[in-house]
């Protein structure tokens, strides 16, 4: 009992271990938080003056369980009567995964039916489940064959500081908005008497929670009475009544030093409830709040501070349109009114960050809830200001249109002109009888004329993807630039498209991870339909825009395949072929990736397409694949997950600074197959696809491990790719049962 764990949200547990620290706890970073030392008194301490901690609990067990009985084993040899009464009452929630618990609900029943038969043995008597009122919440955590079981020491949410009884949309919770003012600078800020301001500041929990650090008050401090481990057997009263005794001591030496905290919202009711909150937590003759707008207020001279404001952002990716003159407003009035001020701003949405018109010379993601956001801090100054992000179409349609518009009328731009509209004739006729909404129109058809050019018939509007394919060192560049040119200028006449829907980039041999990489400050996105989903995709941000259209015919034929089984997506990139899958009637899918940003992107997909985010039928799994089926792999096999059809794109080669090692598909491809082998279920179908030109699947090693072989890339090629079949192979493979 000596082992605490303090949850909390993504992108605070460095913030949180130095706050422990603070309190002279021993710490070291978890996957949930942080956990730490000290036992009781520590865990008490913690729960009292942790501003960023979710929850703070004592392990009362942990340990390797590849069986249900290895978990039961543990469960059994904790001391219960230390915590409760044979007939108290209890509630469990199961957080993770192993291989023989299907499911949390079905983990949390099991852990419940350890203890009352522990209950029953020892005392004859067991306790109820009460998930309202328990006397004791337990914790279970499942990860990678690791479990453990944690007492809950607070009973709730620490976020919920008891303050805020209403609030306005979209309210940020207590502990995030500690962190922001954490990373932000605000104690040092405070220390000096620098003035914090909110412009757009909501139910005011961003001021509430910058006067309760800079007060010196511990946030527990309301709920003091209330604490969960109160009703547990092993309370030490005394301890807990001496914290809160100093704690008391400490706010009334606070509050009598405060800076100046300002708070404006254009919303006089929910400025109401910003000063009802203010009061309830003890700050209100600290704040002063008032009705008023952006560009309605004036600075009449307050210390130079900390400005920082959580803007709407939209509650969905693309939503931004009508929020951009807010941002911009938002922008200008801090160039006004607080010039070298330093500036924080929290928004989910980094397309929106960027038309501030100013430059942020630091970034950190922090979570807030299921929300992934950024916080974008700056010093308010000209330095600062940055052109506001244009379409990096417009520059270059712009510079053809300035003197180059007798390109159009040569030689070479005709030939171009005429080329694609036959392809575009044929192709958009094919399109539509298939029901088909981005394709490929072009694809360096004539070589001097090296694009691959992309339509999207998005939701919002049509969309052109212009990809120059970077000449060699051999053509004289001058030359590769005027053909450039010369085709853009017949493009937006050809397509009949306005030119300010084009987006131009340029392919080249990547390096690592380079094509998933940021290209773009500006993201324009949109949503376009493939089969019976559809996908968000990305004009601006990225060299691909989060949809393979080459790959559309195979996740099609994945979703036909899918209903009724257990999938499995190993780098699922942006989720659309798990999302085909589940939306097909798919048991589960399961989607592992690497990268934080696409595993969000997947989940977007899949809640715009009626999906949940995760749960019982979608499990979303951020790990290195490699490393993932090294782990499934080397866990016994009556614990392996087992799937029937499995989905694996990997690319071609990736040096990932998340990575331990690199990945070389030609190189690494028998073991990773090998490894899938042991978790695909009987009869179950793997496929198994690459874009490496050149690529040689290795036979010898297939008919070695018994591997039933049948090439799928024929029926992979959709056919606006007719003409560049060797853009991926795709196979399918078998360990039994007839042929696909």
């Amino acid at each position: 009992m000596d082992k605490g764990l303090a949850s909390c949200s993504r992108g605070l547990a460095p913030l949180l271990a130095e706050e422990l620290r603070s309190l002279g706890l021993e710490v070291k970073e978890a996957p949930h938080g942080v956990w730490f030392w000290g036992g009781l008194a520590a865990a008490y301490k913690a729960v009292l003056w942790s501003r960023l901690a979710s929850r703070i609990m004592l392990v009362l067990c942990e340990g390797e369980v590849l069986s249900e009985p290895d978990m039961k084993d543990l469960v059994s040899e904790i001391d219960w009567s230390k915590w409760l009464t044979p007939t108290g009452r209890i509630a469990i929630e199961f957080h993770g995964k192993l291989p023989f618990v299907r499911n949390t609900q079905f983990g949390e029943q099991k852990v419940k039916d350890y203890i009352v038969d522990w209950f029953r043995e020892q005392h004859g008597e067991r306790p109820s489940v009460d998930t309202e009122q328990p006397d004791v919440r337990l914790q279970a955590w499942a990860d990678h064959g690791r479990f453990s079981l944690t007492v809950d020491m607070s009973g709730y949410g620490l976020h919920a500081r008891g303050y805020r009884i209403e609030t306005g949309a979209a309210p940020m919770r207590e502990t995030l908005a500690a962190g922001l003012l954490m990373k932000a600078g605000w104690l040092d800020t405070a220390a000096q008497g620098g003035t914090l301001l909110d412009p757009m500041c909501g139910s005011g929990t961003l001021l509430i929670e910058g006067a309760l650090m800079a007060a010196d008050i511990a946030p527990a401090l309301m709920k003091a009475d209330r604490m969960g481990f109160r009703r547990h057997l092993c309370f030490d009263a005394a301890l807990w009544s001496d914290l809160v005794e100093v704690a008391k001591v400490r706010k009334a030496a606070g509050l009598k030093n405060l800076p100046k905290l300002i708070g404006f919202d254009l919303n006089q009711w929910v400025v109401q409830k910003a000063m009802d909150n203010a009061y309830r937590a003890g700050v209100g003759e600290a704040i002063h709040f008032e009705p008023l707008p952006l560009g309605k207020w004036h600075n009449p001279g307050w210390t130079k501070g900390l400005v920082i404001t959580n803007p709407p952002y939209g509650e969905r990716l693309g939503d931004e349109a009508s929020l951009k003159p807010v941002y911009q407003q938002l922008g200008q009035v801090l160039l006004q009114e607080c010039a070298d001020w330093q500036a924080a701003i929290y928004t989910s949405n980094e397309t929106l960050g960027h038309w501030l018109g100013l430059r942020a010379e630091k970034m950190h993601a922090f979570a807030n809830g299921p929300i992934e956001g950024k916080l974008l801090r700056l010093t308010v100054n000209e330095q600062a200001v940055k052109v506001t992000p244009i379409n990096i179409g417009l520059n270059l349609v712009a510079e053809v249109a300035q003197g180059r518009a007798n390109l159009a009328e040569s030689d070479g731009a005709k030939m171009f002109a005429n080329r694609l509209r036959k392809n575009l004739k044929a192709l958009g006729k094919q399109a539509q009888k298939e029901g088909v909404y981005a394709y490929r129109v072009y694809d360096a058809d004539m070589p001097e004329y090296a694009f691959a050019i992309d339509i999207y018939h998005a939701e919002k509007d049509d969309w052109v993807q212009v990809q120059e394919y970077a000449p060699p060192r051999s053509v004289d560049e001058k030359a590769a630039r005027r053909r450039l040119f010369e085709g853009i200028s017949v493009l937006p006449e050809v397509l009949a498209i306005p030119a300010e829907n084009f987006h131009f980039k340029r392919r080249q041999v990547q390096k690592g991870n380079q094509q998933y990489e940021v290209q773009s400050d500006e993201h324009l996105y949109d949503w376009v339909k493939e089969g019976d989903c559809h996908f968000l995709v990305d004009l601006t941000g990225y060299l691909d825009t989060g949809l393979f259209l080459d790959h559309r015919p195979i996740r099609l034929w994945l979703a036909q395949q899918a209903k009724d089984k257990h999938c499995l997506n190993l780098f699922c990139y942006t989720g659309s072929a798990s999302v085909h899958m589940a939306k097909a009637g798919a048991k589960s899918v399961t989607s592992v990736d690497l990268s934080k940003t696409y595993l969000a992107w997947a989940q977007e997909n899949a809640a715009d397409n009626g999906l949940p985010y995760s749960g019982q039928k979608l499990h979303w799994e951020r790990d290195d694949v490699l490393d993932w089926l090294d782990a499934m792999a080397s866990l016994p096999a009556h614990a392996r997950p087992q799937y029937d059809l499995i989905f694996c794109d990997p690319p071609s080669f990736s040096n990932s600074k998340k990575m331990e090692g690199t990945l070389d598909v030609q190189r690494d491809h028998v073991k990773m197959i090998a490894d899938m082998g042991m978790l695909l279920a009987p009869g179950g179908t793997l496929v198994f696809s690459t874009n490496l030109r050149g690529f040689k699947l290795n036979q010898s090693a297939m008919d070695e491990m018994g591997w039933q072989v049948t090439e799928l890339s024929k029926m992979s090629i959709g056919f606006d790719f007719a003409r560049n079949p060797k853009i991926h192979q795709v196979w399918g493979l078998q360990i039994a049962g007839d042929a696909l």
